[in-house]
């Protein structure tokens, strides 16, 4: 699944070791979805556009990854409103990282 979210949602590419560790890691779909538009920032920070496993453990992730908890609250805090509606996922939004899109 993060393949194909980095392939047709973002504007970086990944090389199959980086794809292979997040699908060890991302137990389900919005672990994978919130790894993805972090990597989008980073990649967009330090204007990258293929991400590799170096520069993914030296930027990205370079303690390791977040506690289960922490992804939860993570989760949580990427939740909107929509005009009474039930919650939504900001992340899901393709307008909503056109700041951090590579050109």
């Amino acid at each position: 699944m993060f393949w194909l979210r980095v392939k047709y949602c973002h504007s970086y590419e990944i090389t199959p070791s980086v794809a292979f560790l997040v699908s060890v890691v991302a137990n389900n779909p919005g672990m994978a979805v919130m790894i993805s538009n972090y990597v989008q920032y980073m990649a967009f920070k330090h204007n990258v556009k293929k991400v590799d496993s170096e520069f993914f453990n030296t930027y990205c992730f370079p303690m390791g990854f977040p506690t289960e908890e922490t992804w939860h609250k993570l989760w949580d805090m990427q939740k909107v409103e929509r005009r009474g509606m039930e919650s939504d996922n900001l992340l899901d939004y393709a307008a909503n990282q056109k700041s951090i899109t590579l050109k």
